[in-house]
């Protein structure tokens, strides 16, 4: 909840894209974190990371988007994104069955 209005903040100081990219560096952040082992880095990066680079996705597609085609290609994003939630950890599961490391390496 307060990331919500952290969001509109840091959009309004740097812009869509400079927020994209400080959540994928944040996650990134994280995932490097997780391989130093420090849990308390890996939630705080993690938790910043996602929510300023989840939502400036689809406004720099609607932004980029040519208008007539705006709405098939956020509906292809979001199809996608779906998709991928529902089979990713099925098919991480998988990998982990077979040994942990596959699945994190």
């Amino acid at each position: 909840l307060a990331h919500t209005f952290l969001y509109r903040v840091l959009v309004y100081q740097f812009g869509v894209v400079e927020v994209a990219v400080m959540g994928l560096l944040s996650m990134a952040s994280a995932f490097l974190a997780m391989c130093a082992g420090s849990l308390c880095f890996v939630l705080l990066f993690y938790a910043f990371g996602v929510p300023s680079f989840t939502p400036s996705v689809p406004i720099l597609l609607a932004k980029l988007a040519p208008a007539h085609q705006r709405g098939r290609i956020i509906a292809v994003d979001a199809g996608v994104m779906s998709v991928a939630r529902i089979l990713s950890p099925a098919l991480l599961g998988l990998l982990y069955e077979h040994g942990p490391l596959r699945a994190f390496a």
